[in-house]
């Protein structure tokens, strides 16, 4: 797969949002289904947009698809495309529940993620291709097996297959043989037209010249067509046909049984947008921001994030403890006083909502600007055990009420929600007992072991357990800070200004469970620090070994330090005082 296709994907999405409902439904005529589930209803785009519009579907998609890795899209596209052929083996299965678990979505979800891969894989295809283009391919394709005109919008499956069959020979052809002898027999067949005392070029002219086997001898007929057109016309459509996806050799096989104005307004559409937005430019990628939700719709409502996420296993019918908690996320003057959070239990599986199995989350709580709303009653009243090895989450939704809650608590619409992490529900507290202590953060080393009391210091922990998370702490002594996650065992910070002494660092990736284990480090006097001291380059190497974690501390005294492995672009980690951290990244 091609890289960068998810970036290309997100900024496609502006481009289906420019289209009108007609092309959607030619859209819709290509999009293809796993061909082993027999007879079912065709398959469209945005099968259910649950009352949404297309523009609500699509930013939604554009979220989703920000929080994707590449890794999780590639699989995804690519185990989508295998089904349309063959059902998946048990890991393949167990890979995509594993990208939708991660991703928070249903499995129909990546479904729509895949037919929005099939659609764009047309768009590539329908605008690097000319006008004249698709009839020469129809014609093409027609000529060796004709279309019966009374039934032209019936797909034959057999017919489609052969047409499908014939393109993937004019490929191969295309690709193993010279520019040159098609732009030779081109002019041939030109001058035999051109002139009525030359006989025209024949079937076996043309085997002859292109090496083609005499059992395919019905190829001939398709490249007569093919090559009816002018010189550039021709260079061109051998470039493109050389290149194209097996999901696009498919799609070339239903041209005949398509509409072709249809096919010619979506193709004029297509290459309008991709001018518009420089799609299939070697620039494209540094003149576009990968975050292309703006374009397609820019909500002007606040939305809420999670503060802290809720354990990994808890107990049922008890508090679940640490508690989770949200915080509006936005400008204040988004905020009118009638916005409340809500929040409901889901099935990881599935996503389906489980409202018996929650207590403790009838009533939605009002928040405003940089209130935290935390969630201290929440109960489930079922084990995980019970309902098949199932793991929970929450899901906390953002209200807006147009009027009173109280008198009217249906009056409302759901502006923004975020999903927690995965929850095991157990059946008593022993079974914790096992794998509290393992599953907390731990600390083994801190680089350097000493900085002034005034802050600012670079500073580098070392451990494992850190989670990538909103709510992860650092403590020097009683001194709470937020650290920038560089890795499940490394985190990076400034050390805050603090009085002069030794302090024990620890680590919690939520609220109130810090790490059994810390990391010593002192807060000199500033006043008795000798700032003319001079000590070599080679001498502070000494001093400062080099980690077997791939870390170089030899600069540890300047602003930066060097990460090896990265490039220099990410290397260089920020100086100024205070942490830092990346919310790019959904959670």
């Amino acid at each position: 797969m091609n890289e960068g296709y998810r970036k290309d994907i997100i900024r496609y999405l502006s481009v289906l949002n420019n289209l009108g409902g007609c092309h959607i439904d030619t859209i819709n005529g290509f999009l293809q289904k796993p061909s082993y589930i027999g007879a079912s209803p065709p398959v469209s785009l945005f099968p259910s947009s649950d009352g949404k519009s297309i523009g609500d579907a699509l930013y939604q998609l554009s979220i989703v698809l920000e929080r994707m890795t590449d890794n999780e899209f590639d699989d995804t596209t690519f185990y989508h495309s295998k089904q349309l052929k063959s059902p998946l083996g048990p890991e393949e299965v167990r890979r995509l529940n594993e990208i939708s678990l991660s991703a928070k979505v249903t499995q129909d979800y990546m479904n729509t993620i895949g037919r929005v891969f099939q659609s764009y894989q047309l768009f590539e295809l329908l605008s690097s291709l000319e006008e004249q283009h698709i009839t020469l391919i129809s014609k093409a394709l027609t000529s060796i097996f004709p279309m019966d005109q009374s039934i032209t919008n019936d797909i034959s499956t057999s017919k489609q297959k052969n047409y499908q069959g014939i393109i993937e020979k004019i490929k191969q052809l295309f690709s193993r043989t010279k520019i040159e002898l098609f732009l030779h027999l081109r002019e041939e067949i030109e001058e035999s037209q051109k002139n009525p005392h030359k006989s025209s070029i024949s079937q076996a002219t043309i085997l002859d010249t292109l090496d083609i086997k005499s059992s395919e001898y019905y190829l001939a007929s398709a490249l007569r067509q093919l090559l009816s057109t002018d010189e550039n016309s021709l260079t061109t459509l051998v470039n493109e046909l050389r290149k194209i996806q097996p999901l696009q050799i498919t799609q070339l096989s239903l041209l005949p049984f398509k509409d072709f104005y249809q096919i010619l307004d979506l193709q004029a559409n297509f290459i309008q947008m991709a001018n518009t937005y420089q799609f299939f430019k070697e620039d494209s990628n540094s003149q576009f921001n990968i975050s292309t939700a703006s374009e397609i719709k820019m909500p002007s409502t606040p939305e809420i994030k999670i503060v802290d996420q809720p354990p990994d296993k808890a107990i049922y019918k008890r508090n679940v403890k640490p508690a989770p908690s949200v915080s509006f996320q936005g400008d204040s003057k988004d905020l009118d006083g009638n916005y409340y959070v809500s929040v409901a239990l889901l099935r990881c599986n599935d996503f389906s909502e489980e409202p018996t199995f929650l207590n403790g989350a009838s009533k939605p709580t009002k928040i405003t600007n940089g209130k935290i709303v935390t969630f201290k009653k929440l109960k489930v009243m079922v084990t995980s055990h019970q309902q098949g090895e199932t793991l929970f989450c929450f899901r906390f939704d953002l209200r807006r009420y147009s009027s009173d809650p109280e008198t009217n608590p249906n009056d409302f619409e759901i502006v923004s929600s975020v999903h927690s992490s995965p929850i095991s529900i157990l059946s008593h507290s022993t079974q914790l007992k096992s794998t509290a202590i393992a599953d907390l953060p731990k600390v083994t080393e801190v680089f350097p072991l000493s900085g002034p009391s005034t802050g600012g210091t670079r500073i580098c922990l070392l451990g494992s357990n850190f989670a990538d998370t909103p709510a992860i702490r650092l403590k020097f002594g009683n001194v709470e800070i937020q650290p920038e996650f560089f890795s499940g065992g490394t985190l990076v910070c400034n050390a805050p200004e603090h009085p002069p002494g030794t302090v024990q660092i620890k680590v919690s990736n939520c609220q109130n469970q810090w790490s059994v284990t810390s990391a010593t480090f002192t807060f000199e006097d500033t006043n008795t620090i000798n700032p003319s001291s001079n000590i070599s380059s080679d001498a502070l190497s000494n001093i400062l070994p080099e980690s077997v974690f791939g870390l170089d501390f030899s600069k540890t005294f300047d602003t930066n330090f060097i990460i090896k492995g990265l490039e220099t672009a990410s290397s260089t980690l920020p100086s100024s005082n205070g942490a830092h951290r990346n919310y790019s990244k959904q959670y």
